[in-house]
């Protein structure tokens, strides 16, 4: 290797570095461990979400709404209901995450809006 292709390399790499940084600092969002609270429907409700993406809704005092699974699909969370049969949902949220306390409105692929908050992780539980 000559002294010009190491120059060469070492100044592709160098340039490269603050943009990998960058995309590193600006990574799509996981929903993964995380919960959140809603109002749905005029009930308020907490969705927790495990580590695989399994998701569980139950009311504020306990009593079980949905379970099923979510992934993230470019800035839209996409979840499929294992208590019935209507498909996936999608939902468009903030790219790049929401911290802890933080709200935003979601808007449905039908464009229903909801404000949803951010909430610390609650855990996962099994569905009632």
């Amino acid at each position: 290797m000559t002294l010009r292709s190491v120059l060469t390399v070492t100044l592709l790499i160098g340039s490269a570095a603050p943009l990998a940084a960058q995309a590193a600092e600006r990574a799509p969002f996981s929903l993964n461990h995380t919960s959140w609270s809603f109002v749905d429907g005029g009930t308020t409700v907490v969705e927790t979400i495990d580590d695989n993406g399994a998701y569980v809704i139950n009311t504020a005092d306990g009593k079980h709404v949905d379970h099923g699974t979510v992934v993230m699909k470019g800035d839209k969370s996409c979840s499929t209901s294992a208590m019935d049969n209507s498909g996936e949902h999608c939902w468009k949220m903030p790219r790049y995450g929401v911290e802890e306390g933080q709200s935003f409105t979601a808007i449905s692929d039908s464009g229903r809006q909801l404000k949803v908050t951010r909430l610390s992780y609650r855990g996962s539980s099994d569905p009632k």
